[in-house]
């Protein structure tokens, strides 16, 4: 594997699930959000699914598509 296309990928999102966590966790203890509600928790399974389909199309984008215009695939 390549770190110097992995690291960029590990920072962001990273970074990006501890600022996620940091947020959820304030809105449940702050009361905006309530793991009770139906609609809360379609918000966060919404989230969850965003963040991982953006994890994978960014990779993707990083490791398996620079590999077809050369004919080899990993």
């Amino acid at each position: 594997m390549e770190w110097a296309r992995a690291w960029p990928i590990v920072c962001q999102f990273g970074v990006g699930s501890v600022l996620c966590a940091i947020g959820l966790a304030a809105g449940a203890r702050g009361g905006y959000f309530d793991l009770k509600l139906k609609a809360d928790r379609r918000l966060l399974g919404i989230v969850a699914v965003g963040f991982i389909g953006l994890l994978i199309l960014s990779c993707l984008f990083t490791f398996w598509l620079p590999q077809l215009p050369a004919g080899n695939t990993p």
